[in-house]
């Protein structure tokens, strides 16, 4: 009902000017307050690539920081959706596993770039502090994901005991 008719009105009001980040912004944020992570991220990242231009209401320098943190943090939710087995009703899959990762390294890679950018000024402690963090969740969960290959390789082997003491070492964040 309601988030397809949002992404209709949101999707018309592009057709005017997709060249300016506004409209593309504003489908963003109605993406995030519907909880749909992976429509926000390719509405962030269309927002981040058109140009701001005299037409735009978009502070440019708001362009520049705040909407790749803003890509970032939704490609990290989705990346988190994807990785909670209580939203996919079972498990990850291996391909889930691998389509979270990918997405925390792009979270990570946005959230870098804003960081170094050269306008970011006062607010370089901020943008690092984002970056760190997903710096540190992408690791986290890959570390994670090592662990449990080395893990199924260890049991499909018939190396248990070796396999019982590589569960001892997971870090907490695979609980």
């Amino acid at each position: 009902g309601l988030v397809q008719e949002a992404k209709c009105a949101f999707g018309a009001a592009v057709q005017f000017r997709p060249d300016l980040p506004d409209p593309w912004a504003a489908g963003a944020n109605a993406a995030v307050a519907f909880d749909d992570h992976a429509w926000a991220a390719e509405w962030w990242r269309r927002a981040c690539d058109a140009q701001c231009s005299p037409g735009s209401l978009i502070n440019p320098r708001e362009h520049l920081l705040r909407y790749p943190i803003l890509l970032s943090q939704s490609l990290a939710a989705q990346a988190r959706k994807l990785l909670d087995p209580m939203g996919l009703g079972s498990h990850p899959s291996p391909g889930h596993l691998m389509l979270a990762l990918d997405l925390l390294r792009q979270a990570w890679t946005e959230a870098q770039k804003a960081a170094e950018n050269p306008a970011i000024g006062q607010d370089a402690l901020e943008a690092l502090s984002f970056a760190q963090s997903a710096k540190n969740e992408y690791e986290a969960h890959k570390g994670a994901i090592d662990l449990y290959s080395m893990w199924d390789y260890l049991v499909r082997n018939d190396e248990t005991a070796k396999a019982a003491a590589l569960v001892k070492l997971r870090p907490w964040t695979a609980e």
